[in-house]
């Protein structure tokens, strides 16, 4: 198990656990989506100890715009995973995209649509490979993302 955060950002005392293997699972859908964003949602559980992530459900990117900088979750693919978390006690904790040829820091964009207090797990793709990846947070309305520690939990 290891952490992730960056040199010099607000650290929320927020953490998100996610599996080696559905981290593996964001960035190989990030290196195939390249020189696209690729988008999808975090299906977990809120407790004591944090966000836990259970599942992701990838998603198709339907921006309308130049989608090598932007993204969008297919409403089908939102709605889905809301009908399938309705009677669980899994909900959807957070969202996750790539940034083709940039950093795992949140844009300008990014930070405009965010939902306030959901994970926003994002990964750098340079060149068609992961560089890096990261976990963000908006705490309230108004409020600039703040990095959240993101732990990638290995299964035994």
């Amino acid at each position: 198990m290891f952490e992730t955060t960056l040199e010099n950002e607000i650290v929320t005392q927020q953490r998100l656990l996610l599996p080696e293997s559905l981290a593996i699972q964001i960035e190989r859908e990030s290196e195939r989506a390249y020189p696209e964003e690729c988008c999808g949602i975090l299906i977990g559980v809120r407790d004591a100890s944090g966000i836990i992530v259970n599942r992701v459900v990838g998603a198709k990117n339907v921006a309308a715009g130049d989608r090598c900088r932007q993204y969008q979750v297919d409403w089908e693919s939102l709605f889905q995973a809301v009908r399938q978390t309705r009677d669980s006690l899994e909900e959807i904790v957070g969202f996750y995209h790539s940034h083709p040829d940039g950093s795992c820091k949140p844009s300008i964009s990014d930070l405009r649509d965010a939902w306030i207090d959901y994970s926003y797990v994002i990964v750098g793709v340079t060149g068609g490979e992961m560089t890096a990846m990261a976990s963000w947070r908006v705490m309230a309305e108004g409020a600039p993302f703040s990095c959240e520690t993101l732990e990638r939990k290995v299964s035994r």
